[in-house]
Parts: C-alpha cells; sequence; structure tokens
C-alpha cells in the first residue's frame, strides 16, 4: 500500500498547481447539466480552433502565392530597368503585392494572437469560457481573412482513405471491385419505368469512403483521380462518376453538418482484360493506388497565378475486376429487422397475422430454382414452390409480425447478397400491399389495407438502398398489413420471381419516458466495487398497457450505431439493477412489470441503477439503456420506450477530510510535535487526527518537492482504520528528524510543501498513478506549507502589570523572590500558564535562571544568585499557617554597599525536549540599594 501511496503523491504532486477544491453535490442533475455544458463549451472550442488554424493555412497559402509573384513582378523591373523600358505599371503591381503581404502578416499575427487565445482559455477553465465571445472574434477574424485569402479557405489540403476512422479496423487495402452486365430485355416499375435492353453493357460502380482537410471543402469528380506511385493517373480508363457527402455513420442530430466524409464512385466505362492487366498488377502483384484531390485556386490578385495543389491519400487502393453477377434471393430489412425474422403467409393466413380463424386456402410463394431471369416461365420450369422448398427457403410462417405506429414512418432496406463471394444490390426496388395472399372477407382485407392510402407504396426506388412507407390512417391500428417488396437486378433480371413479404401490426404510437443519472462514489472503493446512482425523476405512462418490460440494450451515448455494449458493464438486467422508487419504497423493475395493481405504478416517480462495477464504466461517459414496455396480447407491442442516460462522474476530494477551521494561517501550518517515535528521541511524530478531519486509511499526506538531491523529510505514517477522533495513537501522524525543532538548527522554521491526496480505490477506467496495476484513482485536496515548531521559542515572557522593584538587603545571603505568579509566560496559542513549575507545558526538560545586570546586562548574577522553587514560604495566613508558592528565589551576594538603582533583567536558558537550547530574556525589574 505504501508502494502504491507513494507513486501516486508524486504523480498527483506533478499534476498539482494550486490546491484542490471541491464543489458541492447538491443536485446531480445540476451536475450533470454543468458536465454536458463542458462537453459542448470544449466541442465549441474545438470547433472554433479548427476554423482559426484553417485560417491560418489560408494565410499561410496566400502569402507564399503574393511572395512568389513578387519576386517575378521585380525580376520583370529589373529587366525592364535594363532595356530602358516604362516600368510604372510594374511598380504598381510590386507596391500592391508589398501591401497585400503586409496585410498578410498582420492578419496573420492576429489568428496566431486568437488561436493563443483559445489555446489558454482550453488551459484555464472550459466551465468558465465566453464562447459567444469568442464566436464573435473568430468571425470577425474570418471576415478580414476571406478579403485576403478566401479562396485558400477551403482548398483541400489533405484526403485520408476512410479505413483509419474503421472501415477496416485491420488497415486492408482497399479494393475497388469493377464489374460490368449485359441487360436482357424487360421492364420494370409498378409503372415500367425502367427499361433494359438484351445485349447492352452496362458497368456499376466501385465506391470508397474518403476524408478531407478542411471539413468544409468542397468535391467534385473533375477533382479526384487514381494515381500509382509514379504519380501517373489512369483516368483514361477509370472514371469518377459521382462525390456526395456521406453521413451514414453520423447520427441524425449531426447527418447535416460538414464532417469532412465522402463517398466517391468510379466505374470502368469499358473493360479490356489485357488493358485492366496492366493496371491492377505487376509482376503478379497487386498495383497500390492514391486517392489525388487537385484543387487550383485562383487569387483575387490579378497578377497571381491559379494556385494549384494537389493532396494526396495513403497508397492503399486496388482494383479488381470481376463479371457482373445478378441476385437471386431478394434480402432487405424493415426498420432494421431482417425480413428473415419477420412474419409472411407461407402456408396461410392465421393468428400471427390477425386471423382468428387460420384460412385453409392454398397460397404460393416461389423461389428461383436456378438463376435469376426476367419471368417465371409458363410451365414453371425455372422456379421452386413451396412444396420443392427446403425448410428455411421462405418459411416465416410463425415469425412475429413486425410492430409499427400510426404516423411513424418506417424503413425497408434492400441488402445486398453474396453470389460466390461477390457482394451483388440489386438495382431497384419497390413496394406494394400482398394483395395475393390477402384474405377475402366482408368487406374485404385487401379493401381495408388499401383504404389506410399508405404512404410510399408503388414508389420505384432506382440505384438507392431504401424506402419510407407511413400509414397515416387511425382506423389501422390493430390491424395486420401485408407488403410485398419487388426488386430487379442490374442486367435486368427479377431477384425474386415474385417478389417477398413482410406483415406488420399496426400500434398506437408508442411513448416514451426518459432519466437521467450519476454514479458519483464518494468513498473508497475495492476491485470490482460497486456503486447505485443517484435516482432520477421519471414518468412512466406505459404500466397501464404493458404487461412486461424488456431490458433491450444499453450503449455508448457516443455511438451513432446503438451498439448493444451491456456486457462490457457486466450484464446489467431489470431483475438486479434498476429500480423505481415511490418515496422510500422500492420496486425493481422487473417486480413492477409484475404488479397487479397496474395503477399503483404510475406512484414510482424516481429510478436509480444499482450495484454496478464503477470500474467497467468509462470515465466521463454517458450510457443510454434502453427499455421497452411490451404489450404482449397486442403482437408484442412496444407499449413506451424508456430510456435512461448515466454517467459515471469521478470523484472529487472528499469535503470530510479538511484542516480544522482556521488551523492554516496563510496556508501553512504550523505544528508542536510532543511525541517521539523512539527512545533516544531522534525522531518526533504528531498525530494529525490533533489539526485534520476525517482521516481514514485511503488518506495520504506528502511532502511534494522531493527529489533524488532533496530526499523527503517528512514521513507520513497512515492509519488502517476508518476516520476517528483520537488525538494520542499517533496514527495517523507527521514524523520528522528532531533535530530540525532545534533552534540552532539549519532547517529550523523550513515551510515543507505537503499535499493531501485521497485513493477512491478501482473507480476508474485509466490507469491515473500509471503503475500498471490497480486502476486506483486519487483525488488532490489541499496543498499547504509544513512547518515543524519550538513551543518554547514561541512563548513570550512579560510581567503582569508593572515590573516589581526589590530592595537589596546590604548583607550576603540574604534571601528575597519574586512570585511567579508576577509573570506571564504565553504560547502561540494566547495560553497563559505557570510555565516555568509544568516546564512550559512538558516541552522543556530543565529550566535555569539568571539576572542580568549592567550596561549591556551582561552582568551575570551580580548581586543575587536566582533559583526556582516550587513550594516557597511567602508568608502566613490569618491563621498562622505558611503560605507556600512559586517563586523565583533571590539569595544576595555581597554584603552592604552604596549604590543606585540597578535595572536588572531574567534571563531563561531552558533545554527543550528535542535536546536543543533556548534563551528566553525579559523586561527587567528594578533593583533598589535603599528604601
Amino acid at each position: 500500500m505504501n508502494k502504491k501511496f507513494l507513486s501516486a503523491i508524486l504523480f498527483g504532486a506533478l499534476m498539482v498547481t494550486s490546491t484542490g477544491t471541491f464543489v458541492s453535490c447538491k443536485d446531480y442533475d445540476d451536475d450533470i447539466k454543468n458536465l454536458q455544458e463542458q462537453i459542448d463549451k470544449k466541442a465549441a472550442l474545438t470547433d472554433l480552433t479548427t476554423q482559426v488554424s484553417a485560417m491560418q493555412a489560408a494565410l499561410d497559402a496566400a502569402k507564399t502565392s503574393a511572395t512568389d509573384a513578387l519576386a517575378k513582378a521585380e525580376e520583370a523591373k529589373k529587366a525592364a530597368e535594363a532595356t530602358g523600358s516604362d516600368i510604372t505599371d510594374i511598380q504598381k503591381t510590386i507596391d500592391s503585392l508589398m501591401t497585400k503581404i503586409k496585410s498578410l502578416e498582420d492578419a496573420t499575427i492576429d489568428v496566431e494572437a486568437l488561436k493563443a487565445e483559445l489555446k489558454q482559455t482550453i488551459a484555464d477553465s472550459i466551465k468558465d469560457a465566453d464562447i459567444d465571445g469568442l464566436k464573435k472574434k473568430v468571425e470577425d477574424q474570418l471576415t478580414v481573412v476571406k478579403s485576403l485569402a478566401g479562396g485558400y479557405l477551403t482548398m483541400v489540403t489533405e484526403i485520408d482513405l476512410w479505413y483509419k476512422g474503421g472501415q477496416d479496423a485491420n488497415l486492408n487495402p482497399i479494393v475497388l471491385n469493377f464489374s460490368n452486365v449485359t441487360e436482357q430485355d424487360n421492364k420494370f416499375g409498378p409503372k415500367d419505368e425502367i427499361t433494359f435492353t438484351k445485349g447492352k453493357d452496362v458497368p456499376t460502380d466501385a465506391e470508397v469512403i474518403v476524408r478531407v482537410v478542411p471539413a468544409n471543402a468542397e468535391l467534385t469528380p473533375e477533382m479526384i483521380s487514381l494515381i500509382n506511385g509514379l504519380g501517373e493517373d489512369i483516368t483514361d480508363q477509370v472514371t469518377t462518376t459521382s462525390v456526395e457527402r456521406y453521413s451514414e455513420l453520423l447520427t441524425k442530430s449531426r447527418a447535416t453538418t460538414e464532417t469532412g466524409l465522402w463517398k466517391v464512385k468510379f466505374n470502368l466505362p469499358k473493360y479490356d482484360k489485357d488493358a485492366f492487366a496492366k493496371i491492377a498488377e505487376k509482376d503478379a502483384k497487386d498495383i497500390l493506388y492514391a486517392l489525388a484531390v487537385n484543387d487550383i485556386t485562383v487569387d483575387a490578385t490579378e497578377t497571381e497565378a491559379a494556385v494549384a495543389h494537389t493532396a494526396v491519400s495513403d497508397y492503399a487502393v486496388t482494383l479488381n475486376y470481376a463479371q457482373g453477377k445478378s441476385a437471386a434471393m431478394l434480402n432487405f430489412a424493415v426498420n432494421g429487422t431482417e425480413v428473415a425474422d419477420i412474419h409472411n403467409r407461407y402456408a396461410h393466413a392465421g393468428e400471427a397475422d390477425g386471423i382468428t380463424t387460420p384460412s385453409t386456402s392454398t397460397i404460393e410463394d416461389y423461389i428461383w430454382s436456378g438463376d435469376a431471369a426476367t419471368a417465371i416461365n409458363g410451365d414453371k420450369t425455372n422456379v421452386t414452390a413451396k412444396s420443392g422448398q427446403t425448410k428455411g427457403n421462405d418459411d416465416r410462417q410463425d415469425q412475429p409480425s413486425l410492430n409499427v405506429e400510426v404516423g411513424k414512418a418506417f424503413s425497408v432496406e434492400i441488402l445486398s447478397t453474396d453470389v460466390d463471394g461477390t457482394k451483388v444490390t440489386p438495382r431497384a426496388f419497390y413496394v406494394t400491399l400482398d394483395r395475393t395472399h390477402a384474405v377475402e372477407s366482408n368487406p374485404s382485407e385487401i379493401n381495408a389495407w388499401e383504404s389506410y392510402k399508405v404512404e410510399g407504396l408503388n414508389t420505384l426506388v432506382d440505384k438507392a438502398s431504401k424506402l419510407s412507407l407511413t400509414i397515416p390512417a387511425d382506423a389501422a391500428k390493430g390491424d395486420y398489413i401485408g407488403f410485398r417488396v419487388y426488386a430487379v437486378n442490374y442486367d435486368g433480371t427479377l431477384v425474386d420471381p415474385d417478389g417477398r413479404a413482410f406483415y406488420v401490426y399496426v400500434a398506437e404510437q408508442t411513448t416514451s419516458a426518459t432519466a437521467s443519472v450519476m454514479f458519483k462514489p464518494d468513498t473508497h472503493l475495492d476491485e470490482n466495487g460497486v456503486w447505485t446512482s443517484d435516482k432520477g425523476a421519471i414518468t412512466a405512462t406505459g404500466w397501464t398497457a404493458a404487461t412486461e418490460a424488456k431490458l433491450v440494450k444499453i450503449y455508448d451515448s457516443a455511438d451513432s450505431k446503438k451498439t448493444d455494449i451491456n456486457s462490457k458493464l457486466g450484464n446489467l438486467t431489470l431483475e438486479d439493477n434498476f429500480v423505481l422508487y415511490k418515496g422510500n419504497a422500492e420496486k425493481t423493475f422487473a417486480a413492477a412489470a409484475d404488479e397487479t395493481n397496474r395503477t399503483e405504478l404510475a406512484k414510482y416517480t424516481k429510478i436509480a441503477i444499482k450495484d454496478v462495477v464503477m470500474n467497467k464504466l468509462e470515465d466521463g461517459k454517458t450510457y443510454v439503456a434502453v427499455i421497452n414496455m411490451i404489450n404482449a396480447s397486442a403482437n408484442n407491442t412496444v407499449v413506451e420506450t424508456v430510456t435512461v442516460s448515466f454517467t459515471k462522474v469521478l470523484p472529487t476530494f472528499p469535503t470530510s477530510v479538511e484542516p480544522f477551521t482556521n488551523v492554516l494561517v496563510d496556508n501553512t501550518l504550523k505544528i508542536y510535535p510532543k511525541n517521539f517515535a523512539d527512545d533516544a528521541k531522534t525522531t518526533a511524530i504528531y498525530d494529525i487526527d490533533n489539526v485534520w478531519h476525517g482521516v481514514d486509511q485511503y488518506t495520504l499526506f506528502a511532502q511534494t518537492n522531493v527529489t533524488k538531491e532533496n530526499p523527503a523529510t517528512v514521513t507520513y505514517i497512515s492509519t488502517d482504520v476508518d476516520a476517528e477522533e483520537s488525538t494520542t495513537d499517533n496514527k495517523p501522524a507527521f514524523k520528522a528528524p528532531a533535530e530540525i525543532m532545534k533552534t540552532d538548527n539549519k532547517a529550523y522554521g523550513t515551510k515543507y510543501p505537503m499535499l493531501v491526496s485521497y485513493d477512491y480505490g478501482n473507480v476508474t477506467t485509466a490507469d491515473t498513478d500509471k503503475d500498471k496495476d490497480a486502476l486506483t484513482y486519487w483525488t488532490n485536496g489541499t496543498a499547504f506549507n509544513l512547518v515543524f515548531g519550538n513551543y518554547v521559542d514561541d512563548c513570550t515572557i512579560t510581567w503582569i502589570g508593572s515590573a516589581p522593584t526589590l530592595t537589596y538587603p546590604g548583607v550576603a545571603e540574604a534571601v528575597d523572590f519574586i512570585k511567579l505568579s508576577a509573570i506571564k509566560i504565553t504560547d502561540w496559542y494566547k495560553y497563559t500558564t505557570p510555565s516555568l513549575i509544568n516546564n512550559f507545558n512538558g516541552y522543556a526538560e530543565k529550566i535555569e535562571v539568571a539576572l542580568l545586570t549592567g550596561t549591556d546586562y551582561k552582568r551575570v548574577n551580580e548581586y543575587y544568585t536566582p533559583s526556582i522553587e516550587g513550594e516557597f514560604v511567602t508568608g502566613k495566613d490569618s491563621e498562622g499557617n505558611d503560605i507556600k508558592e512559586a517563586v523565583i528565589k533571590l539569595t544576595s551576594n555581597v554584603t552592604s554597599s552604596q549604590g543606585t538603582d540597578t535595572p536588572t533583567k531574567i534571563q531563561l536558558t531552558i533545554t527543550d525536549i528535542y535536546g536543543g537550547t533556548v534563551v528566553k530574556v525579559f523586561d527587567p525589574f528594578t533593583m533598589k540599594f535603599q528604601n
């Protein structure tokens, strides 16, 4: 433990530049709000910094261009002067360019200052940043830069292949797969919109995702080419067909922002085997290509030529050709659920699609028996009926219908199919009602479906993969509706001979409830230690209709794909971890779902997540738990979706560990050790419970200016128990050499910089102390100076009232006295005590007294020999008993003589408990020679 304490505090000492502070957590909701505000401000500052960097790059490029133009103009001027030609116009150009260069340099200085201000703001305090003010400064500066170098602001300066961001986690080369297909005669679409011509050769596109800098740069197909390592492009054989901003990996809320991501498509207009082989391979190895962006910027200055800039990606693209293939199996997903998991009427209509009395009528569904064709043969020899299909071909009779909501769009997305190792995506598709499989009734089922006027039906989707459908009619609620998807390949063949059906159940619109909670541990946690969040407000309205609840997933709020990561968090469950509260009454979410009194559940208005292992939650990350409240009697409809966001916020230094009120003077703690760690009294020890509250076994005090050349003087003795108030067990304690408390030691009075830290244990996912061991988390509290004082030295000695006057007796061996009650000894605490008798509250081993006389008070015991007496008879009481008091006994040394009043000082020579000597001299009393 001590080793870990030391490594942690050394790390903390390097990081701390000011006293740690603690913000009281009155309301966790406020904490979450503040945290989110800081995250937003940090994002804004990052964006502003990016803009300023772009301005700086634009100014640099413009300055380089203007400088080159100036050099050429000056050469032209010299040539004109040599021939005696008129240089008036050339001089105007030179003057204009010099003025522009000066303006560019001035603007560069302003931009650099703005960049420094942003950097300092991030370093100082993001929380207090004036974002609006900084935005205004950036906008104003942008106006200036645009006027000087506007064309350079959107010039592409960098292009990266997006495999770096996850397109290919193994960083394998990206393959551009080219193919061509030959069309067959056919027409496709709800209105035969697409015509396929027999024998027509059609190339298909290959695509790649790239990222460009700056993010606001614009790309056009003409700007992009593929180049090999020799810088040769292949535009004569490979054509860039289109570019479009890419947003599929982004969340909906950010899909319209400029991310710098682009989808670039290429095709091979005409395939020639030998010609393609020359650009694809050399010596049986793939040739690597890069994407080059040729961006040309024309500056506003007429004398400056257009500036061409080429940004080149990694050389990590290879070329491949395969004869185009056609899919013979139709795959698609509805709202993300693949068709294989959605009900169809494969055998008959039945309870799974709302028909309580199953129909016994025969319903047929075909699949291709071989390759895809443009139509089913008259004798049906190129298709396989249900009777010839194996289980799993298209038998989805026992799958549930998909739940959709009235008025809420749902999507049909065509998916690729693997054909002999090649992923093949159909060219076009559309969706109709499943008319042929509707049940005849009075009124007929198809009439009801048509009356719902589903939006998006019979809409041809060509060379795209997604279509949205919406059921707007309230009358559809509680009904099942069948749809059928038809798709065509690029060669004109049908992907499925008679389309592929899916069924939906139309439900009420799903309501939603949200809650937000925070994990903020406030004590030490051992390995795999668990914590319970605070309680967040929740208003769930779905209890009356729901029959059960299901924890769907938990995902990282920053993950646009919302991938379930519950297993990484310890597999939280509704039975064990999600708890609802009604006042102090609690009920797990799972138990609530089983509650028979449904209306009572509305009174549970708080939620918390308990017993979560803290070092499984990433620091500062927000997670989202999705809970579906389900009505099992309505096709397992989701009645309400409850989303609970939760964040682990690392704790700050505990407020319970703090110094006594006002014990720090000018941030310095001065202590007076009285105990020793050894019999020889070489090491002094001081119990910290005398000056500090709440110190427990996880608290650490350490000297922070320790180096190899400057080893620690102060040693911390830790306690092994919870915080307690004992001030006598010397745990926790400061320990230091007794020598430094001697007033003549050169280290006496030294201020030792100290830091108090707290070990929260396993609450973090970061190795903060860099020991590659347990992930302990340390927080820093008060940074202060520690001084080891000498109690005796810090005492002051004065007379109570006026100094006494004594008359010399005129004979030797005569005795007089000064009562100690006339002397006031005051320690640092302003506590007055007869300390000469109790040896300065135990801090003195021995006290010797002397009388000083003479003009410079250097004569010692000239007239008297003093001594301290604890019980000296100073008189008689009214009953004749001796009165005994503590005095300085004065025994005269010389016989009678004449003299004048003699000021006399009392000197105390004290041997303190540290083995040092402290001398105290206080104001003189007067000795008279006669009354």
